[in-house]
């Protein structure tokens, strides 16, 4: 896993123990040791504003809105996604957000 899903569960795992540890349902902290992974730089870059109103002006089919307009609402790179042809973070997607653009995709 990378050092973001890592640290994520980390952090919810701390959470939960130290909500047992006030309930009296256990009494140490079995995460004691257990130190968070260093996260590598954030790359990303974000597109500037001028970019953002060239890209809504595009007069592209209804296929390709639908797919831009999904990738902005979650923030995907859509260069990431241009090169790679695959969706970059479809685990918090509802199935039906996924079935769509893996349609659109195609």
């Amino acid at each position: 896993m990378d050092a973001d899903t890592v640290n994520r569960e980390l952090s919810i795992a701390r959470k939960a123990i130290g909500w047992w540890q006030r309930h009296g349902w256990i009494e140490g902290d079995p995460t004691i040791g257990i130190e968070r992974r260093p996260a590598p730089p954030d790359r990303t870059k974000a597109l500037a504003e001028n970019q953002i109103t060239a890209l809504w002006r595009l007069d592209v089919a209804l296929r390709e809105k639908t797919f831009r307009d999904a990738c902005l609402e979650d923030s995907l790179d859509l260069a990431e996604l241009a090169c790679s042809g695959t969706v970059a973070r479809p685990a918090h997607w509802s199935r039906c957000r996924r079935r769509l653009l893996r349609g659109l995709m195609r």
